[in-house]
């Protein structure tokens, strides 16, 4: 690719962040908030407030096409657009029209596409009465005051889900009533994580003038399994002290028909000690210090099962390493394993 090439394509590529017009043989689009919204004997209209300022009209017909990249919608249609509370990226091709909107000349753009970007599902208020505004964005819930400064993201998946899973990967391998029960087992594991806590510290951090950091998430995906059992590897994001991160990750095991959960102690047919000593001896680990200190700090939460390996992942700091993770065939910690919980080797 030639420089100027290399130029154009940053410049295609961040224009939508700064809400200008771009012009490319003869297609042409912006970016902004829809400040009005109304019906025309010519079709309906919206009126589009661009982040440079720029205001326009996007005149839209039955041949009009609705989308989006928000996971949580699906299709959408005109009324999905909401005034003040929907970002959209409006698409035409050809000369606009002059259009007179509230004693000011604008331009109208015939549109073939509105895409809609970013939407304002909801609005909190805190405990002094700050006002938040919580806008949906791709996959995720954007968690922001009205001056547009963010305190908080949450990721998403559907709409109807209010907890903070994403999962994928599994559903065709258990039954519904297995499927009921793990969203059941997750959704008591995350009771305790309390949203307007976490923006009430959030907008303490933005106060004392700190950059909040804060992001939720909790994802849930097919490990391994076999005919009977299936394990599910959770990694969960959720603010701590500061605004930092936290990422742990955790494998439980179902009953494929029930959804009946087992923890990691219930697999193996042999003690703690021998457990994590087997594990050690399959990645060839003589080291008689370091073998203490895995020995010594080994915890059932931190096995993870998968076709190939048993893996045994230390958090940050539980060792001397930053993090520490052993990766132990399969094929060696079989003998200790009972019989229905050995996952497919695939």
């Amino acid at each position: 690719m030639s420089f100027a090439a290399f130029i154009i394509c940053i410049v295609i590529a961040a224009a939508p962040l700064f809400g200008c017009e771009f012009n490319t043989a003869e297609k042409l689009w912006l970016y902004g908030l829809v400040v009005d919204s109304f019906d025309t004997d010519d079709g309906h209209i919206f009126i589009i407030e661009g982040q440079n300022g720029v205001v326009a009209g996007a005149l839209c017909d039955n041949e009009t096409r609705y989308d989006t990249f928000i996971s949580s919608m699906g299709v959408i249609g005109v009324d999905d657009i909401t005034v003040g509370g929907s970002y959209v990226n409006i698409y035409w091709e050809g000369d606009s029209s002059e259009y007179i909107y509230d004693g000011d000349k604008i331009e109208l753009h015939d549109v073939y596409n509105v895409n809609l970007e970013m939407r304002r599902e909801d609005i909190l208020s805190l405990s002094d009465g700050t006002t938040v505004e919580v806008w949906l964005w791709r996959r995720e819930k954007r968690y922001q005051l009205t001056d547009g400064t963010e305190l908080m993201r949450e990721d998403i998946y559907e709409s109807d889900d209010e907890s903070v899973h994403i999962t994928y990967g599994y559903e065709n391998l258990i039954s519904e009533r297995a499927e009921r029960a793990i969203d059941d087992f997750y959704d008591e594991r995350n009771k305790d994580f309390d949203l307007m806590a976490e923006l009430e510290a959030a907008l303490a951090e933005v106060r004392a003038g700190k950059e909040s950091r804060r992001h939720v998430s909790h994802r849930k995906e097919l490990s391994s399994y076999n005919n009977d059992v299936i394990y599910l590897l959770s990694s969960y994001k959720l603010p701590y002290e500061g605004g930092e991160h936290y990422i742990g990750n955790m494998c439980d095991g179902f009953d494929r028909v029930t959804g009946e959960h087992f923890g990691m102690a219930e697999i193996f047919d042999c003690d703690k000690e021998t457990l994590i000593c087997t594990m050690l001896d399959s990645i060839r680990m003589t080291d008689p210090e370091k073998r203490k200190q895995f020995i010594d700090n080994f915890e059932y939460e931190y096995i993870w099962v998968t076709g190939e390996y048993i893996y045994a992942r230390y958090p940050d700091g539980v060792i001397s390493e930053s993090s520490a993770i052993i990766a132990a065939d399969i094929d060696d910690m079989r003998p200790l394993m009972h019989d229905w919980a050995v996952p497919k080797n695939e």
